[in-house]
């Protein structure tokens, strides 16, 4: 069966911010119906929930992610924007109501998560049945460090990843290395995985530099040192884990400049709730 990876994958996220947005401004009309101005009252919500939504990755659910981990950053997602909107009562109605602040979160996240659990499943059972939104991705490296990503990829086709070659390093490495970017640009590959204990730092570098140039994505399988390590972050396919460039860019500077103003204006908000 021909695999292709899927043409619409990029507007999957934008259409979950539209029905959220939808469910959350629904919900907020017919059970905050009790506000002078709903215009404004819904503005207030839906800036809260995208930014609380942008600190914690509530949209950050890949092919790879867990159940589990949707569930866990739902009820954080809850947790932080029930305290949103009851600190939104006490600024905005001389009467908060806690019981339709309780209501119309527990019905906004149960919907939302059902909506979102109901794309993922979907997805998955789409890729087996037709053969579309897959992924296409080499891998290179010594065969005793990829070989478990190579049986995830070829026993999981429910994740969406189609593997199409392998390249081994036992020898002829820099040739081996070039083989696999020139066969990345021909096949027009999606993703590129390197064992990053069979490459020198050089040679690392120069992988990066070519996926950042061509916009392909590079994820790197760590060496057992850096699994041991606690200062990096990774992403598990199943047991496997692999960092991703994308999970190094949020420790740059600026991310934690961002996060940690989030965490102050918002702690401050809750405080002076809580107080008033």
């Amino acid at each position: 069966m021909k695999t292709k990876t899927g043409r619409y994958s990029g507007y999957i996220r934008p259409f979950s911010y539209l029905i959220d947005l939808i469910i959350i401004n629904v919900l907020a009309l017919y059970i905050m119906w009790f506000h002078t101005n709903e215009i404004y009252y819904a503005v207030f919500i839906s800036f809260g929930w995208f930014i609380i939504a942008a600190n914690l990755g509530f949209y950050e659910v890949y092919r790879y992610t867990k159940v589990i981990a949707i569930l866990n950053c739902t009820l954080k997602q809850g947790i932080l924007f029930t305290m949103f909107c009851l600190v939104l009562e006490y600024f905005y109605s001389e009467t908060a109501n806690q019981k339709a602040v309780a209501l119309f979160v527990f019905s906004s996240l149960f919907l939302i998560l059902s909506v979102k659990l109901f794309i993922y499943y979907f997805l998955k059972r789409y890729r087996i049945l037709f053969g579309r939104n897959f992924r296409t991705v080499v891998l290179l490296g010594n065969k005793k460090n990829i070989d478990p990503l190579k049986t995830f990829f070829t026993e999981n086709p429910d994740y969406g990843y189609k593997l199409i070659k392998v390249f081994t390093l036992e020898d002829n490495k820099k040739q081996r290395i070039d083989e696999s970017l020139s066969f990345v640009l021909e096949k027009k590959i999606d993703e590129i995985y390197c064992s990053m204990a069979d490459l020198s730092e050089t040679q690392i570098n120069d992988i990066i530099n070519f996926a950042d140039n061509n916009l392909k994505t590079l994820k790197l399988i760590p060496s057992e040192k850096q699994i041991l390590s606690r200062s990096v972050k990774f992403e598990y396919y199943d047991y496997i884990p692999v960092i991703s460039l994308r999970n190094i860019l949020q420790d740059e500077t600026l991310n934690k400049i961002f996060k940690r103003v989030f965490d102050l204006v918002f702690s401050t908000l809750i405080i002076i709730g809580i107080l008033s």
